[in-house]
């Protein structure tokens, strides 16, 4: 039971109280202060369990510490409370991709890419992964794509 129920059994939590703590929490993450948004984080999990962008922005900062298993447990909770949390998917992607895991940041993008065909960044991290699995004309398809969608650094995409 969440300790300030116990405490404090009236005490009702608001989302505008929730948004305050989350902003704390990412004020921190952007300045590199990853151990202190963890715990910010934390105390919002405390006070709203249920929350799907409190995982990922704590699986964000668990990622900059350097604690990838933590990260991806934070980011794979965040999609277990929301199926369509596009977010959480490119993120745990994302963490994979450069963790060298290419077909599991290949099954994150592919989820991403069905809730919202339209992002770019997304067919530009598939793309990734599948040159990362040799497979060269689905890595071009998928630049090809992020290229249509607006995205400005094909130089930088070959799978050679």
């Amino acid at each position: 039971m969440n300790l300030l129920v116990v405490l404090f059994p009236f005490f009702i939590f608001s989302q505008d109280q929730l948004e305050v703590i989350l902003d704390k929490g990412y004020d921190l993450y952007l300045k590199d202060k990853f151990e202190k948004a963890i715990e910010t984080f934390n105390l919002a999990l405390t006070l709203a369990p249920d929350n799907p962008e409190t995982y990922l922005l704590r699986g964000l900062s668990h990622h900059g510490a350097g604690e990838v298993m933590k990260s991806i447990e934070d980011m794979q909770k965040a999609i277990d409370l929301d199926p369509n949390y596009i977010d959480a998917y490119r993120e745990i992607g994302y963490i994979y991709l450069v963790g060298q895991a290419p077909r599991e940041a290949l099954e994150a993008f592919d989820k991403a890419i069905a809730l919202d065909p339209s992002v770019a960044e997304l067919y530009v991290n598939r793309g990734t992964a599948k040159c990362m699995l040799d497979d060269a004309n689905g890595a071009k398809e998928d630049w090809k794509k992020a290229k249509e969608l607006g995205v400005a650094y094909s130089a930088y995409m070959k799978c050679d």
